[in-house]
């Protein structure tokens, strides 16, 4: 007696092959996400390496596609400003948050050519759309800091503190509405830094203090106050940004390491650039030995 033959339900063959289409056309969208993620980095990075204002991407970005977009902008841009040395966090301050509408700071990466010492010379048009704000950065002591959950124990896993005076760069063109994911697509507007010798940190309760307490304040070319800060500007205290970092970091499988920086966010408005001079940040309070100055000259 011949074996029946088994049918297969109509039901089954339609649920596989729709599932069948739903994988070829993730797939695909995967690869159009790719690709487009590759072409809007490629036209940032262009941008930013021949100098010149870019388009913001036409549909905008998420913050998923933002990071992705980073990656690959870093890697091209490192050809010419080399390996990354650190980190930079951006939009530190709650007041800032609210108005780019999200509720924790958004971060970079430094690379090695981005950073100069004081005093140093920049040429006025350098770069796209270049500005100026006073920054600190903190050099992280071991990795210990990546289990810190309050100021005290982060102070205990850093070394050093660094009078830093960036110089971000907007690179999209003007009247371009800035949103998070536009910013972290930039690197955060990383491009230049000027930085001032290094001071030691000693984890004590005046160091605590000190950083939350010191000024920095910004002169331009006529010798005028234009704007000002105190450490407690970022986060209530650079160190939280510290902690915000490592815990960023630890989402992505990443970690702080001995050696690296970190640049805390503005500690003052951000301010364009107009015309030849130089400008100065001094940092009062930051140092035991008394204040310190940076300088950068545009020519």
């Amino acid at each position: 007696m011949k074996e029946k033959e088994r049918k297969i339900p109509w039901g089954v063959i339609v649920f596989t092959a729709g599932f069948v289409v739903v994988l070829t056309l993730l797939y695909r969208l995967t690869e159009h996400g790719r690709q487009e993620v590759d072409h809007i980095a490629h036209g940032l990075a262009e941008g930013y390496i021949k100098e010149y204002p870019v388009k913001p991407p036409p549909e905008g970005l998420t913050m998923e596609e933002a990071m992705a977009v980073q990656k690959e902008f870093i890697q091209q841009i490192g050809r010419a400003y080399g390996q990354a040395v650190g980190y930079k966090v951006g939009l530190t301050n709650p007041t800032v948050q609210k108005r780019f509408g999200i509720r924790e700071p958004v971060r970079g990466l430094i690379l090695e050519r981005m950073l100069r010492h004081s005093p140093a010379t920049v040429p006025l048009g350098f770069g796209t759309r270049l500005m100026l704000e006073g920054d600190l950065m903190v050099e992280i002591k071991d990795e210990s800091v990546n289990r810190a959950t309050t100021i005290e124990e982060a102070l205990r896993g850093i070394s050093r503190v660094i009078p830093f005076m960036e110089l971000p760069d907007l690179v999209y063109e003007e009247g371009t509405t800035l949103d998070a994911p536009l910013v972290v697509a930039i690197n955060v507007g990383t491009r230049l830094g000027i930085i001032g010798e290094p001071i030691e940190v000693k984890p004590t309760r005046e160091w605590l203090e000190r950083l939350a307490s010191f000024r920095v304040e910004l002169y331009d070319q006529d010798g005028n106050r234009i704007a000002e800060g105190t450490g407690a500007s970022v986060l209530e205290h650079p160190l939280n940004v510290i902690i915000w970092l490592s815990e960023s970091l630890k989402r992505q499988g990443k970690k702080l390491k001995r050696g690296d920086i970190v640049s805390v966010g503005s500690l003052t408005p951000l301010l364009p650039l107009k015309k030849k001079g130089t400008m100065r940040a001094v940092y009062r309070g930051l140092s035991p030995e008394g204040d310190v100055e940076l300088t950068v000259t545009f020519d």
